[in-house]
């Protein structure tokens, strides 16, 4: 049996790391101002990630 006590949900912590196409990994992505992921049933998935051009690794 799980007891729920209301109160404020924890909130998640993501992470975006840039990849090379089908490389090695390039970093993470620390200042994104947004993202969008579309995980459709059966389907290919997609991802949208707003990142300001002078954050850092934006090269």
């Amino acid at each position: 049996m799980q007891v729920i006590i209301p109160g404020t949900p924890e909130p998640y912590a993501l992470r975006l790391v840039a990849h090379a196409p089908n490389d090695a990994r390039l970093g993470t992505l620390p200042h994104h101002l947004g993202f969008e992921a579309g995980l459709p049933l059966n389907d290919v998935p997609s991802l949208k990630v707003t990142y300001p051009a002078a954050g850092a690794g934006a090269d």
